[in-house]
């Protein structure tokens, strides 16, 4: 595979906002805690969120569960566990919940990314938590993520990040998202030591590069129904991906100008290559979990 090399000119606008700040969330009375505990998974982040609980079994709402064009900002999203198809509603969600996963699961993943408290492996979720349900959910308590029953009260402290300290060893990045470049550039940096071309796929293009080439020889009509709205607008399905990539690692480097950024070429594990639109055809297995 060839790599091209390229020095993006400075992005502008960002560059021009004001210095922001990283937030601490802390818990303002232990003892409001006391049998509010509803169930624990793995925390992702340290964040704290309140919201009530809105459970999603599946997309299409055909197995009875609430309809996801009725998810409201602010709404803890609750389900058994995430693809790429969910991002749209994961970024309204105030907290996400999922009953399967781990720390490198989809959830997690683009929970931190998006800065939204979540909590996976949480068994039950969707059984012990009821739609409209007002609950809390903590990271901030260390590895284990807590749901509470209620709004539990917590206390955020800022620092700017003009006030951290310098560091004699250069802090190189990690991004996966290029639509959180600009907010990830903020904090002090000497650059991105891995852009994963992998993640740039998975969460900017979202569809299997092998089924972009052969869609129309797979007998499957909704499949190219789909890949063809994806690539409104552009000449070929070779043109989509290509673009859409190089913009992609475009925008990462623009958000860090002049600082370097390093990106590794994809690298994807089989089943991270099955969730993508149309990569049922090509790889075997389930969905990652």
């Amino acid at each position: 595979m060839n790599c091209i090399l390229f020095r993006p000119w400075p992005e502008t606008i960002h560059s021009q906002e004001q210095t922001e700040s990283i937030k601490e969330y802390e818990i303002e009375d232990e003892d409001q805690l006391a049998d509010k505990l509803i169930l624990e998974g793995v925390a992702v982040g340290d964040k704290i969120g309140n919201g009530k609980v809105y459970r999603i079994f599946t997309l299409d709402g055909r197995d009875g569960s609430a309809d996801e064009i009725d998810f409201k900002e602010g709404d803890v999203l609750v389900t058994e566990m995430t693809d790429p198809d969910w991002e749209p509603l994961m970024k309204k969600a105030s907290a996400i919940i999922t009953e399967k996963g781990g720390r490198t699961c989809h959830a997690a993943i683009v929970a931190r990314e998006i800065g939204v408290p979540a909590i996976v492996g949480a068994a039950h979720a969707t059984t012990l938590l009821e739609n409209g349900q007002d609950i809390t959910v903590s990271c901030a308590e260390g590895n284990v993520g807590k749901v509470y029953q209620g709004k539990i009260k917590y206390k955020l402290h800022e620092t700017a990040y003009t006030e951290f300290p310098k560091t004699k060893t250069p802090v190189l990045m990690n991004i996966g998202s290029p639509e959180l470049a600009f907010q990830y550039r903020k904090i002090p940096n000497a650059g991105v030591g891995l852009a994963r071309e992998e993640f740039i796929i998975n969460n900017y293009i979202k569809v299997h590069p092998l089924a972009l080439l052969k869609h129309k020889t797979l007998n499957d009509p909704a499949l190219s129904v789909a890949i063809a709205d994806l690539i409104k607008g552009y000449e070929s399905e070779e043109a989509f991906f290509i673009n859409k990539l190089a913009q992609g690692i475009g925008k990462i480097g623009a958000a860090f100008y002049p600082n370097r950024v390093i990106t590794r070429l994809s690298d994807f594990k089989t089943n991270e290559y099955f969730n993508l639109l149309g990569g049922n055809h090509f790889e075997p297995g389930k969905k990652i979990q």
